[in-house]
């Protein structure tokens, strides 16, 4: 069997659509993306990490510190549905929302070491998950709003690496900073600072993004898809045909 070599204009096409998804990561929002999905796993993995051990360290018994990560669990599979669900309507600015959930997280993680009993910390744990779980309902569409949806995969990626890189970094140096202290308010106070900040960076994507979002912008762009989409319906059932 022989095959054939690839026509010279397809590698042509190929080379542009590579060169065209590249132009989309090469932008200040993209930028900030990364480094605000790389301070956010950072902070969290603190909790992720150290929660139960600061509730054993605050006198708190073991069954009751393996209890607050049923709680954060199940705090943040509700925050998924309710605000994946909420994000969905027209009248939501998604990356605003995001930048609001992320501070709202990181207040919660800096107030921790504050807490003198149980219930506060629960309290406390409850709203990290919640706020949190915009982490995963919402980065998709965060993504499509600074790239694009042919660039999503790839943009998912790119960032799916710095989420790897903060959380492994992140619970070996709070670690350090208790055996250096003797104490987790300074790896909760670095936790949520670094949460905090990646909430604050988020504000220039959201205010450079914040133009393709008014009404009449956003109906013509949904008609354009729209368009190209049905476009592309019909020649792919001619070309089957």
């Amino acid at each position: 069997m022989i095959m054939r070599p690839p026509q010279r204009n397809y590698l042509i096409n190929a080379t542009k659509v590579k060169r065209r998804q590249l132009d989309r990561f090469c932008n200040i929002s993209y930028a900030i993306l990364m480094l605000n999905v790389l301070l956010f796993s950072f902070g969290l993995s603190v909790v992720y990490i150290h929660l139960s051990s600061y509730g054993r360290h605050q006198g708190f018994k073991e069954e009751d510190s393996a209890m607050l990560y049923s709680a954060l669990g199940i705090s943040n599979l509700l925050g998924r549905i309710s605000l994946g669900f909420v994000s969905h309507t027209n009248k939501i600015d998604k990356i605003l929302m995001y930048c609001t959930s992320f501070g709202a997280a990181a207040l919660s993680t800096l107030v921790v070491p504050f807490c003198v009993n149980l219930t506060q910390l629960i309290t406390l744990t409850c709203l990290i998950g919640f706020f949190s779980a915009v982490f995963g309902s919402l980065l998709p569409d965060v993504i499509i709003h600074i790239t694009s949806k042919e660039a999503m995969a790839s943009a998912y990626g790119y960032l799916l690496i710095c989420m790897g890189i903060g959380t492994v970094v992140g619970g070996p140096v709070t670690g350090w900073l208790f055996d250096a202290t003797s104490s987790y308010r300074p790896s909760f106070y670095l936790g949520g600072t670094t949460m905090a900040i990646s909430a604050i960076i988020m504000l220039l994507p959201w205010k450079l993004n914040i133009n393709k979002d008014t009404e009449g912008c956003s109906d013509n762009v949904l008609t354009e898809n729209n368009k190209k989409d049905a476009v592309y319906i019909v020649q792919s059932l001619v070309s089957t045909v």
